[in-house]
């Protein structure tokens, strides 16, 4: 749990995620971070490979060299 996000709701068809926030609790910058620490690129921050490569074969994706 983080404090400070209540949604977090990926879609699939058009793999967007959309997040409910409290902007005095957490900022996006900190919410991608966190979704990187775990292994899926962000646009502007890419996961460890390490983190990625831990991914369950499901959950993986093509990743831009």
């Amino acid at each position: 749990e983080t404090p400070g996000l209540f949604l977090g709701d990926w879609d699939r068809k058009t793999k967007q995620m959309k997040v409910v926030y409290d902007t005095t609790l957490i900022d996006l910058q900190t919410i991608k971070e966190k979704i990187a620490g775990v292994g899926y690129d962000m646009e502007d921050i890419r996961a460890e490979d390490v983190v990625y490569d831990n991914l369950h074969k499901c959950c993986k994706y093509k990743r831009p060299e």
